[in-house]
């Protein structure tokens, strides 16, 4: 499943597109490098990931398998 969530990072809020997987409660996560290639492999986040204040999250599509 996919999310469009909004985000703060630094000073500025930034809308896009993730795995849903990437939302915990408060939080978004996303890797050092290559975000788009973890999005579409919907990898799980992991310890290194860098973490950023969630504001909302608009929707969430996607099937489920």
């Amino acid at each position: 499943m996919y999310s469009r969530a909004v985000w703060k990072e630094g000073q500025k809020e930034m809308e896009g597109i993730v795995p849903t997987s990437w939302i915990a409660g408060s939080v978004i996560s996303f890797p050092h490098k290559n975000a788009r290639t973890a999005a579409r492999m919907c990898m799980v986040p992991s310890d290194g990931w860098k973490q950023f204040l969630l504001i909302k999250t608009k929707f969430s599509s996607g099937k489920l398998l």
